[in-house]
């Protein structure tokens, strides 16, 4: 699993060139060149509670913290676009537009009990 994550991480580090930071709607962009449209980042974060030890190896992979906070953010986000949510945020739109999974149906999405404590975790490092 840690090597499966390592290299989760490792594609979305595509996202940054050498030391420098990109701003958050580039990478973006490049995210939706550089990401597997089948793949999710979290594949069982709506089946399972993910481990807090998980989400500390994923927000280890950059020393960028830009880099970090778009990864967590596209993380947490993941988990609101299973279930159909249409983004408001017209980067993230276009980002999981491109996801062959994603559907969008509503603004409005119920997340189950599972889904909550995954996005308030995530949530949690997000704002470190």
């Amino acid at each position: 699993m840690i090597v499966f994550l390592s290299a989760r991480i490792a594609l979305l580090g595509l996202l940054l060139v050498g030391a420098s930071l990109v701003n958050g709607k580039e990478a973006l962009a490049r995210c939706q060149i550089a990401c597997d449209p089948n793949e999710y980042i979290f594949e069982n974060s709506n089946r399972e509670r993910l481990p807090e030890w998980m989400i500390q190896e994923f927000n280890s992979g950059s020393n960028e913290p830009g880099f970090r906070k778009l990864s967590l953010r596209l993380a947490r986000n993941e988990i609101y676009a299973r279930r159909g949510y249409i983004f408001r945020d017209q980067e993230l739109q276009k980002y999981f537009d491109a996801k062959n999974w994603y559907r969008p149906v509503s603004r409005d999405v119920k997340l189950s009990p599972i889904e909550q404590y995954n996005v308030d975790l995530i949530k949690r490092y997000e704002d470190r």
